[in-house]
């Protein structure tokens, strides 16, 4: 009897002491995985904290995983010290590949850039990944540790010749990685070119190259159009803002496009200058209505008089119940188009 007391009693510790490390091995993974996932920057950080805090001490609960998501949401949320202090950390852990070692390092560079203004170390950093990068023939990583680089050229100079080193250095990133992120730095510095310092040849050179591709972004499209209408060059300017339009609709462009049509093709214009009208972004949709009104009687005025001669003084003038006809009609077209 006592030997079977014995048994049962071990056998019930046996089952308790698993089922209390099977629920405290279940409170861990679920801590983890919603730290990972969790999209709150905040709160993110909060719960990385604290499942660092409460498992950190022993080795086989970390993970490089753990670490990477510790360092970027640090950075994300500007916390420098707690960036420079994880990354630091990070970099001991033995198990941390190569490639995670370098973008902590990236990580670890804007530390020295916005929190101690320490420009040489982080640039030395950036030189380390781009070395480590190139042997790996890793582009994502090398255009990475190069953007790092343009931004301590900005930010330790704004002079016309470091702006246009910015630029080239830009370039050459986004022809490794022709990323929305790499066209985005292309585009800061051919806008800082052309406005601040008047180089228009080569701040729309640069722009050209990031929009003939296929994913440019309407913003960047938008930019270049602007540029050559200012040079009246309207031909090369629709090239690139009816794309910039199709992407991301509003009056602007609009009145714009059926601005400069109304040279080449009044019925392609009408139609533009209807959607800014209706789009109702102001004042451009007051524009493209005043515009519409004076294009359209006078396409009528002309319809009207095709077969009066010239030296005739009796010249027609279209009705104004006509006029608003004609323009009720292509604003309501220019609503079904949009599904207004």
């Amino acid at each position: 009897m006592k030997k079977f007391v014995v048994i049962f009693t071990i056998f019930f510790i046996t089952i308790s002491s698993f089922y209390i490390y099977a629920g405290k091995r279940e409170d861990r993974e679920k801590l983890y995985l919603s730290a990972l996932t969790e999209k709150n920057p905040e709160l993110k950080l909060q719960k990385l904290e604290e499942y660092y805090k409460k498992y950190g001490k022993k080795k086989k609960y970390l993970t490089s995983t753990l670490f990477v998501h510790l360092v970027e949401t640090s950075l994300k949320l500007k916390k420098y010290d707690k960036l420079l202090n994880y990354a630091d950390i990070a970099l001991q852990y033995k198990r941390l590949s190569d490639t995670d070692k370098s973008n902590i390092k990236l990580d670890k560079a804007y530390y020295y850039i916005y929190g101690k203004k320490d420009f040489k170390t982080a640039e030395s950093l950036a030189d380390e990944v781009i070395v480590f990068s190139k042997s790996k023939k890793n582009k994502n990583l090398n255009a990475d540790a190069l953007r790092i680089k343009v931004i301590i050229l900005e930010s330790s100079s704004k002079d016309v010749e470091t702006i246009k080193k910015s630029l080239k250095t830009s370039l050459e990133i986004y022809n490794i990685d022709p990323s929305i992120k790499s066209a985005h730095f292309v585009y800061y510095f051919s806008k800082k070119l052309y406005n601040e310092f008047t180089l228009y040849d080569e701040a729309i050179k640069a722009l050209e190259k990031i929009c003939a591709d296929n994913r440019a972004q309407a913003e960047h499209l938008e930019q270049l159009a602007l540029w050559y209408m200012q040079d009246g060059l309207n031909k090369k300017a629709l090239k690139y803002l009816i794309p910039s339009y199709m992407r991301k609709k509003n009056s602007r462009k609009a009145y714009y496009i059926g601005k400069l049509m109304c040279e080449t093709d009044l019925e392609k214009a009408f139609q533009y200058l209807g959607e800014s009208y209706v789009l109702s972004n102001e004042p451009y949709a007051t524009k493209a209505m005043d515009l519409l009104k004076i294009e359209y009687k006078k396409e009528l005025k002309q319809k009207l008089n095709q077969e009066v001669e010239e030296e005739q003084e009796n010249i027609k003038e279209p009705e104004d119940e006509e006029i608003e006809a004609g323009i009720e009609k292509i604003i309501e077209e220019s609503k079904a188009r949009l599904g207004r």
